[in-house]
């Protein structure tokens, strides 16, 4: 029988230009949830068509919960302590950004330019490692950020909560749903965000449009592949936006998504799985 491991192993975060290098955040809590004890592994998974291996890069002492890359290839993590981490002379490094709430979402923007937000409303835009805070006047939690370009990002949370940040400000935008924003991802020159209550809008040309899986899903993530929209919704499966609307396309557990050189990964726990756009899927357990 197999050695029953001490511990969960819950994968947060994908991110890569190419599938023979994809980088990976990891989550090992206690079989008895403790927070205080949770640390966050980065590992390094080479992918290809004969299978894949997977290297572990660092073991953090940290709650790591979102993890980027920029076009250059440097690696930035957030955390449920409110600092931001990277990379700097092949050793990861801590930067306080000053969100003692903690910090749900990364987006790395350009080389210079990063996004975090997170807990208690918070909005960070990190320029060359200088960041400047904003705060969400109602202190809504907010849980995913996204954008086209360095000055203009979207970060979406409860209550329906859209902030878009544009001549370097933040301000809300007039929302069309009251639920729990839980993804937003730009496309060409459309804004997507979905969420609880099988919530997908379409932000396009000043107006909404709405979709809706038809169950009270809660789509937790959003990507982008092979020309469609992809939806992750938890036990309900993955979805794609298709002319008459979602229509689930697989019925395994997948609370993120992420596409790499063309490839749409889907993971839940210490499972991933791949599609190739087109019919074929394959999956495995990382085994940490």
């Amino acid at each position: 029988m197999p050695e029953e491991r001490d511990h969960l192993t819950t994968i947060v975060g994908l991110t890569g230009k190419k599938r023979e290098q994809i980088h990976l955040l990891a989550n090992m809590a206690p079989t008895v949830s403790d927070p205080d004890d949770i640390c966050s592994v980065v590992a390094t998974l080479r992918d290809s068509d004969a299978g894949f291996h997977l290297d572990t890069d660092i073991l953090l002492e940290a709650w790591l919960t979102s993890l980027d890359e920029t076009p250059s290839g440097h690696l930035y993590a957030v955390s449920m302590e409110g600092d931001l981490h990277y990379v700097k002379n092949k050793t990861w490094t801590t930067l306080d950004l000053q969100c003692p709430d903690g910090l749900d979402a990364l987006w790395a923007a350009s080389d210079r330019v990063l996004f975090a937000v997170g807990d208690d409303g918070a909005c960070v835009r990190i320029v060359d490692m200088l960041p400047t805070r904003s705060v969400d006047k109602k202190k809504r939690t907010l849980n995913h950020v996204h954008g086209t370009s360095p000055d203009d990002a979207y970060a979406v949370g409860d209550n329906g909560c859209i902030l878009h940040f544009q001549h370097n400000t933040w301000t809300e935008m007039e929302s069309p749903t009251n639920a729990t924003l839980m993804a937003v991802l730009c496309h060409d020159d459309a804004v997507y965000i979905a969420g609880s209550e099988g919530t997908l809008f379409r932000f396009k040309d000043d107006e909404w449009d709405e979709f809706h899986s038809g169950k009270e899903d809660v789509i937790t993530s959003l990507a982008w592949c092979g020309g469609a929209l992809y939806a992750a919704a938890g036990v309900s499966g993955i979805y794609r936006l298709e002319s008459q609307g979602l229509k689930k396309i697989k019925d395994r557990i997948a609370d993120e998504l992420r596409t790499i050189n063309g490839v749409l990964y889907a993971f839940s726990g210490d499972f991933i799985m791949q599609f190739d756009g087109k019919k074929n899927w394959s999956g495995y357990s990382i085994g940490i």
